[in-house]
């Protein structure tokens, strides 16, 4: 869970530490402060700069921890950059879904145009028998705009009596 990337040349993150060692097995990272000057006061202790590292430590683990949020991918873990590789993905699949959806409602407008479209040249060319009627059982019986159109046609042949 800890954010290595902070500690790359390049990175504008400076924590003010530096990692001397680190052990997997028993989650314990060594580090030294990049003020260190090696002397300490008590045998066996760590120096002034080393000691007051508790708190920087601290404030990396701590955010580590947390959720990536709005975070800069520099001061991520690698589960926090998994966690976001995730949710980046989704919101990815999600717009091409949604781009999808709108391409295929754009091709069914543009049908469902035409055929009003055919419809109106029909009744705009043609004297059709019971047009009043037609329309009434159209929108009594829930007619779609292909069936309106088939029974115009057939009211136009004389096979339909609305």
């Amino acid at each position: 869970t800890y954010p290595f990337g902070i500690h790359r040349p390049g990175s504008r993150h400076d924590p003010g530490y530096t990692i001397l060692s680190v052990d997997a097995i028993a989650a314990v990272i060594c580090v030294r402060a990049t003020r260190c000057d090696g002397t300490a006061l008590i045998s066996g202790g760590s120096c002034r700069a080393c000691m007051g590292l508790a708190p920087s430590v601290d404030s990396v683990r701590t955010r580590a921890l947390q959720p990536f949020g709005k975070k800069s991918t520099a001061r991520l873990s690698r589960n926090q950059l998994e966690q976001k590789l995730v949710s980046v993905s989704k919101q990815l699949k999600n717009e091409q879904l949604k781009k999808v959806d709108h391409f295929k409602s754009l091709k069914r407008a543009r049908k469902r145009v035409k055929d009003h479209e055919q419809f109106f040249d029909i009744i705009s060319t043609n004297i059709v028998p019971g047009l009043y009627c037609l329309l009434s059982n159209a929108q009594s019986a829930g007619w779609s705009i292909q069936k309106t159109i088939a029974m115009s046609l057939k009211a136009l042949q004389g096979l339909y009596h609305p």
